[in-house]
């Protein structure tokens, strides 16, 4: 599990993470300058994370880089 430092380093790289209380479908990743999360194959959504979000340790790479 990763912390937020390394979340934004992977999002700057491409690829999507998630914490492990999301539902396992749930990804967040970068899409130009916004921050993205996507539910499965819907469409995705502008995401805000809270203070809980930041603080977390439950971070955890999701895969390969996101593709649009």
């Amino acid at each position: 599990m990763a912390q937020l430092e390394t979340v934004v380093t992977a999002l700057n790289q491409g690829h999507c993470v998630r914490r492990e209380n999301w539902e396992p479908v749930i990804r967040m990743f970068v899409d130009g300058d916004l921050l993205m999360c996507q539910c499965g194959n819907s469409k995705p959504w502008q995401h805000s994370l809270t203070w809980d979000d930041i603080a977390a340790k439950d971070w955890q790479i999701a895969g390969g880089a996101h593709t649009a």
